[in-house]
């Protein structure tokens, strides 16, 4: 399934996708039109504003065997820039095939081949109250621990994902960046007694030397915030430093979990 981690977003065809991949796209729900409401059933503090739905559109995606009874972690995808909300199909088996239900909304940046975040202020909280409702209404109908929403980016959407947990860490149990810079940190500690002891994964593929000090900051930034952070360098050639990556966000995630349960 690996092979498929950079496979682009846009194509139509679903030729070349293991049989996995093919049944997990038959499984995903592009939601262009907006949801009405979001759940009552919710918890309040996923719940957005009351009576809004979104109309950003996004893809929900279920893992391969969802058991209904089993509350699921979330991965919250931000694709690249120049891809869209259906990248998920080809990042979340790479992640795994079972572990996670996944929720990928579109960036607000048109940009000819694809969409991007590039987030201002405004921005951040309206993606912020989209995530909410989005949510809000995955919850309503799928299985979704509460406690176990993960921001997951890559690219510009792994700078985005930091920027949106940073500004609201209470929403999230971690974040992700892959392979993103880091975004403007100039009052990280805005949110300070939320961000103690959340956790942050900051992985880098083939990083150019000019990068090397500017991520180091970012590493150093975050832990002074009272952050958990876990930064990762993979070289290699080709696909497989970003197949890595990938499969290293599983393995985060559940070591996390593990030591929830057993703290």
């Amino acid at each position: 399934m690996n092979e498929h981690a950079g496979r682009g977003p846009h194509e139509n065809s679903l030729t070349g996708l293991s049989p996995w991949a093919e049944r997990l796209a038959l499984n995903c729900l592009w939601e262009p039109e907006p949801w009405p409401n979001a759940s009552d059933a919710a918890d309040e503090v996923l719940a957005g504003p009351p009576g809004v739905g979104s109309t950003t559109p996004h893809a929900l995606c279920l893992p391969e065997g969802y058991v209904e009874r089993y509350a699921y972690p979330l991965v919250i995808w931000l694709h690249d820039r120049n891809r869209d909300e259906k990248d998920i199909i080809h990042q979340l088996p790479a992640i795994s095939e079972r572990n996670y239900l996944g929720l990928a909304p579109r960036g607000p940046r048109a940009t000819g081949t694809g969409y991007d975040w590039n987030l201002n202020d405004d921005d951040t909280n309206a993606v912020v109250e989209d995530i909410q409702a989005l949510v809000a209404r995955l919850r309503s109908e799928y299985h979704v621990h509460p406690d176990r929403l993960y921001l997951v980016g890559q690219g510009t959407g792994g700078t985005a994902a930091l920027r949106l947990f940073l500004r609201r860490p209470d929403l999230f149990a971690g974040v992700a960046n892959l392979d993103g810079d880091a975004p403007d940190m100039a009052h990280p500690l805005a949110a300070f007694r939320h961000l103690h002891g959340r956790r942050v994964l900051c992985s880098w593929t083939n990083p150019a030397e000019s990068r090397i000090g500017r991520l180091i900051e970012q590493g150093r930034l975050l832990y002074r915030a009272g952050l958990q952070v876990a930064t990762r360098s993979y070289q290699s050639k080709g696909t497989s430093a970003v197949a890595r990556m990938l499969r290293d966000v599983d393995h985060w995630i559940m070591d996390g979990i593990n030591t929830a349960i057993r703290g």
